[in-house]
């Protein structure tokens, strides 16, 4: 578990921690009160999403949290979204976090690129980018690009 900074939301300072969901990879945001007692999960849990991206849960009992986490510069919208019969959850960032273990980024990107329809297939002994299928190699910096863009730069 990590602290990362506090937020305000619904006129209360909430500590922000970044953790994993009980026996996975999956990123969560939790939020707690200053004594340390759980107020909030302020993500949805999705396969793939063990890297700095998260789903936040912005409906509900949880109503406003985006903006909350947004103004405190704690995440950015990437203006992509997933979403079900019922519920639209955006897709963001977390900002000044990341996780230090490249093979669960390298499976999270790759999973998080089949969302957008690019297959890729890890090159870890090509130095860590991927196989785009009818594409070309790209580096892990050019996949990241995508993800936050969803455009490739300049092919050779």
């Amino acid at each position: 578990m990590t602290t990362i900074q506090t937020c305000r939301y619904r006129g209360e300072t909430l500590e922000v921690r970044i953790e994993k969901y009980r026996n996975t990879d999956i990123t969560r945001i939790n939020l707690v009160n200053m004594e340390g007692i759980p107020h909030m999960t302020a993500t949805s849990f999705a396969e793939g999403f063990n890297d700095d991206r998260v789903l936040i849960k912005d409906y509900a009992e949880n109503e406003g949290i985006l903006k909350a986490l947004v103004d405190a510069h704690i995440v950015e919208e990437t203006g992509r979204y997933v979403e079900s019969e019922y519920v639209r959850w955006p897709i963001c960032r977390i900002l000044g976090y990341t996780f230090d273990d490249p093979e669960s980024k390298a499976r999270s990107m790759a999973e998080q690129l089949g969302w957008f329809g690019q297959e890729a297939l890890w090159a870890k002994g090509k130095g860590g980018g991927f196989w785009i299928k009818g594409f070309r190699y790209v580096s892990m910096e050019e996949a990241e690009r995508f993800l936050k863009t969803f455009q490739w730069g300049a092919t050779e």
